[in-house]
């Protein structure tokens, strides 16, 4: 059995097209390590790595098929036009699930909370307790945890972001000395 010189193109082209990808992804994610770690910011720097990484890798798959595909003589246009269609169709039947998604991209890559941050949100106020694309967990200190749709999420207040001072009301009794109680505080 005799493998034609066609055939062997295209295999050698699809191997270097992997390994150009694989090096891309690779020089990427160098980059954007390097990127985030020199920011001083407060979010957790792993879950801004993860989400752009696997945004990253996911384009460089989809490219890297598509070039290989249309090597091997398959119509890619009808196919990034099919995908086109099939994402306007999907955006459309989840709207709000893909309103959930940017606003929880949104809120990772700007630093708005992260988890252990004291927020308000609609007259609710806790502790951040879980970030995901979707949806934010809420604790107040009776234990309830208020759960809300990211695109809620557009009117809070972050007590955490910067310092804060506490204001403390303490009774004392009229019989006491003024100074002593300014000692003993």
């Amino acid at each position: 059995m005799k493998i034609s010189p066609d055939l062997i193109e295209k295999i050698i082209f699809s191997i270097v097209i992997i390994v150009l990808a694989i090096l891309i992804y690779k020089v990427f994610k160098y980059l954007i390590d390097k990127i985030i770690n020199v920011s001083n910011e407060k979010i957790s720097k792993e879950s801004k790595k993860t989400l752009i990484f696997n945004i990253i890798k996911y384009v460089v798959i989809t490219i890297s098929i598509l070039f290989i595909l249309s090597k091997f003589g398959v119509n890619v246009t009808s196919i990034v036009a099919g995908l086109g269609i099939t994402t306007a169709l999907i955006g459309l039947a989840f709207q709000d699930l893909a309103k959930d998604i940017i606003a929880g991209v949104s809120i990772i890559i700007e630093n708005q909370y992260e988890i252990g941050d004291y927020i308000e949100v609609n007259g609710f106020m806790g502790e951040v307790i879980f970030i995901g694309l979707k949806n934010t967990k809420i604790r107040n200190f009776k234990g309830a945890t208020y759960i809300i749709a990211n695109r809620n999420m557009d009117k809070g207040i972050n007590y955490s972001l910067y310092n804060s001072r506490a204001v403390v009301d303490i009774d004392i009794d009229y019989m006491y000395n003024p100074d002593e109680i300014i000692n003993l505080l």
